[in-house]
């Protein structure tokens, strides 16, 4: 059973250096955010994402930055999934006909909230025989992009909705990307 997200979705805004300060369960970037936010090849719309906070490099000074405002997020919605079909470096690495991950977890559960998946276009067969495989490729990506990786398997809730492993999950680094 899933429990449902009772507030609007925004994400974070991504931050020009790749470290963070984590205070009152908000993300601060360290002096500024970056002017696009990508979730996987995806720019994500400015409707989608909070306001930026920064703090100065020692995690202090923290406030919202007023040259950039909240979006209006996305409301009655657990998930937000960015699909895209870009023929991207990653897609030239081996056999990859698509990849796909989350983007963005909430705080109050860890669980994610955004991901993407990127379809291959040069890797995607039209033949009719293979496209049980296509589909089967498309339905792994979307499990990934819900969270079913080995990044998050940590994060997995019990039956007491504890984490699986809670000294991963607890020992979160507050300065992490």
């Amino acid at each position: 059973m899933v429990r449902q997200t009772k507030e609007i979705i925004r994400l974070n805004r991504k931050c020009e250096s790749s470290q963070v300060f984590v205070k009152n369960s908000l993300t601060y970037c360290i002096d500024s955010c970056k002017p696009v936010t990508l979730c996987g090849e995806v720019q994500v719309p400015e409707d989608h994402l909070d306001v930026c906070r920064v703090c100065n490099s020692t995690g202090q000074d923290c406030r919202e930055d007023p040259s950039t405002s909240a979006g209006i997020g996305i409301s009655n919605a657990d998930f937000v999934f960015y699909v895209s079909a870009r023929q991207s470096e990653r897609c030239h690495k081996g056999l990859t006909v698509a990849y796909a991950a989350h983007c963005q977890q909430e705080a109050a559960l860890d669980r994610p909230i955004a991901g993407h998946a990127n379809l291959c276009p040069e890797s995607i067969s039209t033949k009719p025989q293979e496209l049980q495989t296509l589909l089967s490729t498309v339905k792994h990506e979307i499990l990934h992009a819900l969270g079913f990786s080995v990044s998050l398997y940590a994060f997995f809730s019990g039956r007491r909705r504890k984490p699986a492993d809670a000294s991963k999950a607890r020992h979160r680094q507050t300065l992490s990307e």
